[in-house]
């Protein structure tokens, strides 16, 4: 043989040769089975068989047939046809390679309905081509579509999540040897056409093809002897035409054919002649021919079928040129199936376990044996509730091993396992339909853990006691506190004109009479308080004495400004005490029932029937009334606490390494949302072993204390502005004095009246009552800004305040409003050396100028120009003494660091948990995209069958706090009519009633009502909340908007991240009480009570308001540009197909639990979300969809409906 006429073979070609004739030997078992084609097959007798093969697609028909040969005549023509597609590509990063289809897998069916697996090759070609959308998209697969393959002796299905193109490579499976034609002797020995030859003699279709077959039969021909078939029908199921009894004009209907034994048999259809099949055989051509281009797609699925071309995955850009030519099939029918049912809960924590694992760094594909996959894993904590809720769909006893095997010297994980555990029981013995096998495997597991921590001999030492000790108070107001000896520097920070707003002085608190009811109950307890069957744990007969609680009361303060004010009288820690960890675990089952039954008192106490609300006037604004009940309920529930702290210490059950040792019952509050949640103070100690591995929103918490003492102000000559009723002109200094309203961290003091003046000087000074003192508690760094504000009084010949003006709605104005500054306080705290000294003291000067000259910041955060509407001009001296706090040092006036947890009841607390490692999992996913939104998270956990903690985050304040107008203004002189002047004088720095129950709102100097703020339109500078807020906390005079821009740029891409992830989420319920703006600018979302679409109102898909835009400059700016820029980009990363296959995965795995508290229909909760990722959308498309729906929801008149309807609702 000449060398022209040699093929060479490449290793590619034999390794995809031996590839495809595996292939084709699977296909062979998955159609008919391992033991079909045996010699016993070969009958005499033509009655037909049916039979299932390794596939489970019912049935083949087989049936014998013995041909006599006479006159070298057969009667029969044999024919080749390829059946079947296996997978011989998968594209990497493609929906298939996500999915775990693995290469070599033969395609049995699609949606469970179309069978494949006896699929003509051409003709499935042509129909996944269809449904992948690669030529057309006319009828492009948009919804999940489940494939089921067959390899190595097994079945396995998965879902294609995102939609097409699939990335896949398909190929025939085989060419086998078909009937096309049967007359004379063959028509007579009952051979029909369309049939598979499955053995002629010894030689079975493993071992042939078509021209194998025919030379055997010419072979039996020449010899003169009886030819035995085996011939075989594959079953209708098999093939699309199963499901589509009409397709198109050119496909032949099948006919059946009459047999014995009540067998039907019907013909397999030919779709191909010989020439099309053959007429390209000799080319080897990995690529399609020019010729085959212009041919189109029926040709093309042609040559792949015949092995002579590559078929397209739809990851390459296809040729315009090709056509779907003459076919066009049906849609794909829909997944009839549950998808929650079709998708394996093993493959989806498999998939999220191990993209995980690399930190979502590098693409992973699902595994085939997804549960060897997840046993396997050596960390399960980052899914853990994912895992134990797939614990409870299988009734897996592995996996359950597992999670205890990882909690083995892992405390962090051990108690939060503890913790699922007892509320998963407690779930499951509240059910009427109880899973005995799933609590069995629960109650063991959780045992298991209690005997652990029983064992634990680790032990930690806590305050037994605390004890007032006579030292005296701390000055908050009034003369200047002695200080430690400290050098005094004289420094310049930087001032500037500031904002407008009044703000409260905290005054004592009467002690108010207690509902008799929060006295302490006998263990009998009333039959009204519910406790979860899951909450008695083992319990011991140890007990402790009581801790007293501080005998005098101390002036609420707001939870979310963390302002620290040291108790009556310091506290000191005597006698410690040693108690183990597991005597701990056994007092928190105790502290839960008690709190349990405080919860149930409260909420027996503030809820009221229609009736009682109709009868109260309940759609009137809050009465008085209403206040005396909530602030006696409230002191009602602190001294239960008090009563009931022998069942402390008890290990933080959302931070192993902290020990509650007591609860602050003064800064313990009810929050007025649904079933009164109580917001608790507790004393915190560290442990020793766990300090390392804690984790927290911030770092460790810190005090510092703040002194600014006023020296003077000069410039003072003119008399300000009163407005159209007011005076204008000059007066005499002595006529007038001057106050000062300080704030830092949201916390406001206001100083003394000036006492001296110099009238040649223009000045006024201070000599007493000047001291303001800000004591805060910071995990997140000194406090950075000091806000000012400058106001006049009008003085009569006594020397007492006097009426200033009356504006045009009729108040009356005891004092003026001068203006605002800010001075930065970064250099003052870069002073302090820890290692030095903790003082640090200067001296500054700041100018005070009115916010009615500046209306206005421009695109890019500078001032535009401005009127000067006020002619005068202040600069004010003062002294400013920052000091850093020891927990250590009893002279401090602290016992030890707090720790402030929400206890919720008669919630589902494990959705809320689920909704917080949904965000997680999304942030993780967009840091490894390259965005890094500062997406800011809380912990919580479960305890119960609906009770658990979550962590408060410190520092931060609800936007209906900010944004909206206050319910009283503590410190204002202002009052409507002259006849509360006199109830005004007397009561002027008496807090309100709601201020008293513990419900203070958050304080600024903006919120202090003017007339300049009035006359402004919302987002001007003096009338931007939001701005305010963040400029009273990080201001900087260099950087737009003169808000630190590190700060600025931390809100307004947390605001683009969760306004996404919140989206997908489908959260409900987004009134402004729901919406936190953090001190850091870190904007985030709390309270997932609804989630997945649901919501108690009317369900509204994003929340974005008007003050957040006017925040970041309103929509024009810069800043509002990078919003929406960065906004679209996580939109378009969470769509990446290995994201969407996490996201999609987590809500699988949670909606697979029947027990939570979803109300969603299972299905409907994974499309609906699915669906929002808009996955038919183009990347152009998808971020003109999400801009858009940003502007509806921004100037959507509803959203203000629902804070109506929650406004209203918080009266009852």
């Amino acid at each position: 043989m000449s060398p022209s006429n040699t093929t060479t073979t490449t290793p590619y070609d034999e390794e995809h040769a031996l590839l495809n004739n595996t292939v084709r030997l699977e296909w062979i078992d998955a159609m008919f089975g391992k033991d079909f084609c045996q010699e016993d097959d070969v009958a005499v007798s033509s009655s037909p068989r049916q039979g299932v093969g390794m596939a489970n697609v019912p049935s083949y028909t087989a049936y014998a047939a013995t041909i006599s040969p006479q006159n070298d005549k057969v009667g029969m023509t044999l024919t080749n046809i390829p059946i079947g597609v296996f997978v011989k590509r998968v594209v990497q990063d493609s929906e298939a390679y996500f999915a775990g289809i693995q290469e070599g897998s033969i395609l049995v069916s699609l949606n469970h309905t179309m069978g494949m697996l006896g699929e003509p090759t051409k003709q499935a070609l042509e129909r996944l081509w269809q449904y992948e959308g690669l030529f057309s998209n006319s009828h492009k697969v948009q919804q999940v579509m489940e494939m089921t393959f067959y390899k190595s002796g097994k079945l396995y299905s998965v879902l294609l999540l995102t939609g097409a193109p699939f990335g896949i490579e398909w190929a025939s499976c085989g060419q086998f040897p078909v009937v096309q034609r049967s007359y004379s002797h063959a028509a007579q020995a009952g051979v029909k056409r369309g049939s598979l030859v499955a053995r002629i003699n010894s030689i079975s279709l493993k071992n042939m093809d078509h021209q194998v077959a025919a030379s055997l039969i010419r072979l039996a021909v020449e010899r003169g002897e009886d030819i035995h078939l085996l011939l075989c029908f594959t079953p209708p199921a098999s093939r699309t035409s199963g499901v589509e009894k009409n397709t198109t004009n050119n496909v032949n209907r099948r006919t059946a054919v009459s047999t014995t034994d009540g067998v039907e048999v019907r013909v397999h259809p030919l779709a191909y002649s010989v020439a099309t099949l053959f007429s390209q055989a000799s080319n080897k051509q990995q690529q399609p021919p020019e010729s085959a281009r212009e041919s189109g797609v029926a040709e093309l699925a042609a040559r792949v079928a015949n092995g002579t071309a590559v078929a397209p995955t739809g990851f390459v850009k296809q040729d315009s040129s090709f056509t779907i030519g003459q076919r066009v099939y049906p849609a794909c029918p829909p997944l009839q199936s549950v998808v929650v049912t079709s998708w394996n809960p093993w493959s989806a924590l498999a998939y999220c376990l191990a993209f995980q694992s690399t930190l979502y760094q590098n693409v992973v594909t699902t595994p085939l044996n997804a549960s060897s996959a997840v046993l396997e894993i050596s960390n399960y904590q980052p899914f853990l509730l994912p895992s134990v809720n797939l614990v409870c769909e299988t009734s897996s006893q592995e996996l359950m091993a597992k999670l205890l095997d990882q909690s083995e010297g892992h405390v962090a994980f051990r108690q939060c396992l503890y913790y699922l555990l007892r509320a998963y029981i407690a779930t499951l013995e509240q059910e009427d339909r109880i899973d005995a096998d799933v609590l069995e495997i629960l109650q063991a597991a959780f045992w298991e853990l209690t005997d652990r921590m029983q064992a634990d001999t680790t032990s930690v030492v806590v305050p037994q006691m605390l004890k007032p000790m006579k030292t005296p108070r701390v000055v908050m107001n009034g003369q200047a506190e002695t200080t430690s000896n400290h050098s005094e520097q004289v420094v310049c920070l930087t001032g500037m004109n500031g904002s407008q707003n009044a703000t409260p002085v905290q005054s004592a608190v009467r002690k108010k009479s207690v509902f008799r009811v929060f006295r302490k109950k006998s263990k009998s307890s009333s039959p009204n308080s519910k406790t979860p069957k899951s909450s008695k744990l083992p319990t011991t007969t140890t007990t402790r004495s009581k801790s007293k609680s501080p005998s005098s009361p101390e002036p609420p303060r707001s939870p979310s400004t963390l302002s620290i004010t040291p108790p009556t009288s310091p506290l000191e820690a005597i006698t410690p005490e040693t108690v183990r960890l597991s005597k701990m675990f056994d007092n928190m089952s105790k502290f839960l029932q008690e709190l349990d039954s405080v919860c149930a008192t409260v909420e027996r106490s503030l809820l009221k029937s229609i009736s009682q609300k109709i009868a109260d006037w309940a759609l009137q604004p809050w009465s008085l009334s209403k206040h005396k009940a909530l602030e006696a309920v409230t002191e009602g529930m602190r001294e239960a606490l008090t009563n009931n702290s022998e069942n402390l210490p008890v290990v933080n059950p959302i931070e192993c390494g902290e020990i509650l040792t007591s609860v602050d019952p003064r800064e313990c509050y009810i929050l007025p949302s649904a079933h009164f949640p109580l917001l608790l103070s507790f004393h915190v100690t560290e442990t020793e072993t766990e300090k390392a591995a804690t984790s927290r929103v911030f770092e460790r918490e810190r005090l510092y204390r703040t002194k600014v003492e006023v020296v003077s102000i000069r410039g003072a000559q003119k008399s300000p502005n009163h407005g159209s009723k007011g005076t204008n002109g000059a007066k005499s200094p002595r006529s007038r004095a001057f106050f000062v309203q300080g704030a830092i961290s949201g916390v406001v003091r206001e100083s003394g009246r000036s006492t001296r003046t110099d009238a040649e000087a223009s000045s006024h000074f201070w000599e007493k009552a000047s001291l303001m003192t800000f004591d805060t508690r910071s995990s997140w760094g000194a406090p950075q800004t000091l806000s000012l504000r400058l106001s006049s009084v009008d003085l009569g010949e006594d020397g007492n305040e006097k009426l200033a003006h009356a504006d045009e709605s009729g108040t009356l104005h005891y004092s003026s409003e001068v203006g605002f500054c800010w001075v930065d306080l970064r250099p003052l705290w870069a002073r302090i050396d820890p290692s030095k000294s903790i003082f640090a003291t200067v001296m500054c000067h700041a100018q005070i100028s009115s916010l009615d000259s500046i209306q206005s910041f421009d695109d890019h955060g500078d001032f535009c120009a401005s009127v000067d509407t006020n002619p005068e001009r202040f600069e004010i001296e003062l002294r400013v003494t920052a000091e850093m706090l020891s927990f250590d040092k009893a002279e401090s006036g602290f016992q030890s660091k707090k720790r402030m947890l929400l206890y919720k009841h008669d919630d589902d607390l494990r959705q809320e948990l689920f909704a917080i490692e949904f965000i997680k999992t999304c942030d993780a996913l967009l840091k490894a995209s390259g965005l890094d939104l500062n997406l800011l998270t809380f912990r919580c956990i479960p305890v119960g069958a609906r009770q658990g903690f979550i962590e408060w985050v410190p520092g931060s304040v609800p936007l209906s706090d900010i944004c909206n107008p206050p319910d009283d203004v503590p410190l204002s002189r202002n009052v409507s009519s002259e006849s509360q002047v006199e109830n005004v004088q007397q009561n002027e720095n008496t807090l309100s009633e709601v201020a008293r129950a513990g419900l203070m709102k958050y304080h600024s100097l903006h919120r202090m009502e003017t007339s300049s703020q009035s006359k402004s339109e919302r987002g001007t500078v003096s009338n931007n909340p939001i701005q305010d807020f963040l400029r009273s906390m990080a201001y900087d005079p260099d950087d737009p908007y003169l808000i630190r821009k590190d700060v600025m740029n931390t809100y307004v891409k947390s605001c683009a991240g969760y306004c996404i992830v919140s989206y997908l989420l489908g959260v409900g319920d987004r009134h402004l009480d729901n919406l936190l703006l953090h001190q850091t600018g870190h904007f985030f979302h709390c309270d997932f009570s609804f989630i997945l679409g649901e919501d108690p109102k009317k369900y509204l898909p994003m929340r974005i308001t008007e003050d957040m835009v006017h925040g970041m400059g309103g929509k024009d700016s810069d800043n509002y540009a990078m919003f929406l820029s960065l906004a679209g980009a996580a939109f378009l990363a969470l769509r990446r197909r290995e994201n969407v296959r996490v996201v999609l995965s987590l809500v699988r795995l949670l909606v697979g639990n029947k027990e939570l508290s979803i109300h969603n229909d299972p299905d409907e909760a994974v499309l609906l979300m699915r669906e929002r990722l808009c996955l038919n959308m183009s990347d152009t498309e998808a971020i003109s969809y999400m801009e858009d729906l940003i502007e509806s929801s921004i100037s959507s008149k509803l959203w203000k409906a629902v804070d109506a309807i929650h406004s209203l609702g918080k009266r009852f």
